[in-house]
């Protein structure tokens, strides 16, 4: 569902986690890794970051890290673009980190998409509706 019809169904995308701002996609075709460089390249995931792919050009991260002090930030990796873009924050901070991903896009049946995230070590669960 990219935008680049180049990218569709060729890669799997991974970010490294380990207290890095690293991304590596792995070719479907070749069967290797590649590296990527993104803009800016300024958080750090590790325990705690949760992923969701909207299925177009757009990869949602969570940073409810331990090094981000927990806060939930939210941003995406734009795949056409290359860069990462902040995109909003759960209305207070995550408690202790798990290693899950609690994270989904949702379509309702008119058609809007909506984030939805849940708290680690909760059972509160917000929703941010994604524009495009």
């Amino acid at each position: 569902g990219c935008s680049i019809p180049a990218l569709n169904h060729k890669y799997l995308y991974s970010f490294t986690g380990t207290a890095t701002p690293e991304l590596a996609r792995y070719n479907i075709n070749t069967e290797h890794w590649e590296f990527l460089s993104y803009f800016p390249q300024n958080e750090t995931l590790t325990t705690g970051a949760m992923f969701c792919y909207d299925g177009a050009d757009r990869i949602y991260v969570n940073l409810s890290t331990v090094l981000n002090g927990n806060s939930g930030r939210l941003m995406y990796y734009d795949i056409a673009k290359n860069i990462t873009v902040p995109y909003g924050q759960v209305p207070y901070g995550h408690s202790t980190a798990i290693s899950s991903n609690r994270m989904e896009i949702i379509k309702t049946a008119d058609g809007l998409k909506y984030l939805y995230i849940m708290r680690h070590n909760g059972q509160e669960m917000w929703r941010l509706l994604i524009s495009n």
